[in-house]
């Protein structure tokens, strides 16, 4: 799956394999993303294309990916775009990464267990077939993991599945660092962190960051 970059960072593209039969889709990236992107080398883009998208765990029947799946589709024919970033399913069917609609993990029916993160302003989600594990490390609320013995799978009853939950509290919050042109200076944007805080080591860094690969 090539990863590369376009037009200076705002895009970024994900390249079906050769002789996969998939089409290239491109992602168009938020301003803060874009100027992480463009302190890229070539090496970077590398590392990320080395990376998987999802990892299979058949001793525990699940499947780690960062967003979601496309519940309308088999487990392994999601994009790679809707594996990073979904995090719905609007009024009309379609995938979307924001808050509105029903959630990707209501309406996957399984067989296999998914578990994600991605989805911070929802929290912990605990669905028949997904757990989602996201629940704000980043943003000072507490960073959680389902625990499994070896080979045990993962409980499909949501409330057996809460036994094997732990989770922490966050020490702090974790700021965005982005550019603001009407400005010209970097601030920072956090959970209870003002905008325009000129000091981000102010903010203490969370013990670790939420649930993602």
């Amino acid at each position: 799956m090539p990863l590369k970059s376009k037009a200076a960072g705002t895009l970024i593209s994900f390249e079906g394999s050769e002789g996969s039969g998939k089409s290239t889709q491109i992602t168009r990236l938020a301003a803060r993303h874009e100027d992480v992107v463009k302190t890229f080398d070539p090496e970077h883009f590398e590392v990320l294309e080395a990376l998987p998208l999802s990892i299979a765990l058949p001793t525990h029947g699940a499947v780690v990916v960062h967003a979601g799946l496309d519940p309308a589709r088999p487990l392994h024919d999601s994009p790679p775009d809707v594996l990073l970033s979904v995090r719905s399913v609007d009024a009309k069917g379609h995938l979307t990464r924001k808050i509105d609609g029903t959630p990707w993990a209501k309406l996957w029916n399984g067989p296999e267990q998914v578990i994600f993160g991605h989805d911070a302003r929802r929290g912990l989600q605990m669905e028949r077939f997904a757990t989602g594990l996201d629940t704000g490390c980043c943003y000072g609320r507490s960073l959680s993991a389902l625990v499994l013995d070896a080979g045990e799978p993962v409980p499909s009853n949501p409330d057996t599945r809460r036994t094997r939950l732990m989770s922490v509290a966050a020490r702090g919050s974790w700021p965005l660092i982005f550019w603001t042109p009407s400005i010209g200076m970097r601030t920072t944007r956090s959970r209870g962190v003002p905008v325009g805080s000129m000091m981000p080591t102010t903010v203490k860094r969370s013990a670790c960051c939420s649930f993602g690969l």
